[in-house]
């Protein structure tokens, strides 16, 4: 391991140019971690109650040094930030790197598992969060040497979470519900960053793609109103979540949503939805 910085009079004095490579990677992980954590402070009024996370750089997360990883080690979670390849390099100076990993603890507060679709949605929250807080829907932009960015909230409206075709990787199909929450708050505003927080709370353990919106629901009623979900409520911004869901390729996971208010059949779009997987599946739907 690297030997740890220790500051002078309360700085760091070192900059990228002049100094140990190893010693300015600490400094900026410190920064953009501390930055993660006051963001979610001041937005959101999180309180850590007192809970450490070690970060460790030069790693190799999952046996890769082109990887970052959050480690919810019981009692000391870790945050594990590689060191770099030809093909990903400078992970520990891109503040975005350390504020997807650092979401991920907020997130694991309430959705622990990181498997089928709960990875899928562990992952696009914690993109959604780094967008969210810089307000740019491109994440990692100086970590990748032949590439812009590394993922994207501004993704093909054509991907849908119902394509078969879909790469199976969480951290590709997180792109599809940070997209859907993206263009809900492009048309809803910043405002939406908190529905998005408070939805956490409807989630557990495992939860799917189905919890996930409706959480969203309940969270937004509760946020605008203060009112609990009832049968002869719905929550301000309904219709605008419900159709980005089906338009995500979300309808079969809801299809027992009332449409009707937004003039929507959503048995009709579910149906569309298993058409359009069962079409792609079998090559009639390629284009």
């Amino acid at each position: 391991a690297d030997p740890r910085i220790q500051a002078v009079g309360g700085k760091f004095g070192v900059n990228p140019f002049d100094s140990d490579p190893a010693e300015f990677d600490q400094v900026q992980v410190y920064y953009g971690a501390t930055k993660a954590l006051q963001w979610f402070e001041d937005k959101f009024g999180y309180d850590r109650a007192g809970a450490q996370i070690d970060i460790r750089i030069n790693d190799y997360p999952g046996g890769r040094p082109d990887n970052a990883e959050y480690k919810p080690v019981a009692g000391r979670p870790q945050i594990l930030i590689g060191a770099g390849n030809g093909v990903i390099s400078g992970l520990a100076r891109d503040n975005d790197v350390v504020t997807h990993e650092f979401s991920h603890h907020i997130i694991y507060q309430r959705l622990k598992s990181a498997r089928g679709e709960s990875g899928v949605l562990h992952e696009g929250y914690a993109d959604y969060f780094t967008y969210a807080m810089y307000n740019n829907p491109y994440l990692a932009e100086s970590t990748m040497p032949d590439r812009d960015y590394l993922r994207t909230a501004k993704v093909s409206e054509n991907l849908r979470i119902d394509d078969p075709e879909l790469p199976l990787t969480s951290h590709y199909r997180g792109q599809i519900w940070s997209a859907l929450l993206w263009q809900l708050r492009s048309t809803i505003g910043e405002s939406f960053d908190q529905v998005v927080y408070q939805s956490l709370f409807y989630l557990d353990f495992d939860s799917g793609y189905r919890d996930a919106i409706y959480g969203l629901l309940n969270a937004d009623l509760a946020q605008q109103t203060g009112l609990a979900e009832s049968e002869d409520s719905l929550s301000p911004h309904y219709c605008q979540i419900v159709e980005q869901s089906i338009r995500r390729g979300f309808a079969t996971y809801i299809e027992d949503v009332d449409g009707s208010p937004c003039g929507l059949d959503l048995l009709a779009a579910a149906q569309e939805s298993r058409s359009y997987s069962s079409d792609k599946s079998d090559g009639s739907g390629q284009k």
